[in-house]
């Protein structure tokens, strides 16, 4: 079986055995494609609108918001 980490909690709540995660096999790359919750900033915008939008992206992916996610949502956080 593989899915997102995402799943992790419902998988955990619904096995009996014993389980682990593992990563995707790789042939002669390592090319999988992973998933997740994406996050852009566009270029465009006034100066304050950009200061804003990085103000927001900084609070947003903080240790602290990012653990929080990670433990409300199951995704892995990003390092």
């Amino acid at each position: 079986m593989s899915a997102s980490t995402s799943g992790i909690p419902t998988i955990k709540n619904g096995l009996k055995a014993k389980w682990f995660a593992a990563p995707l096999p790789t042939y002669k790359e390592d090319v999988q494609l992973y998933y997740g919750t994406n996050v852009a900033m566009f270029k465009s915008g006034s100066a304050e609108q950009k200061l804003a939008a990085w103000l927001y992206l900084k609070d947003l992916t903080s240790i602290e918001n990012t653990a929080y996610f990670s433990m409300k949502t199951g995704y892995m956080p990003e390092v």
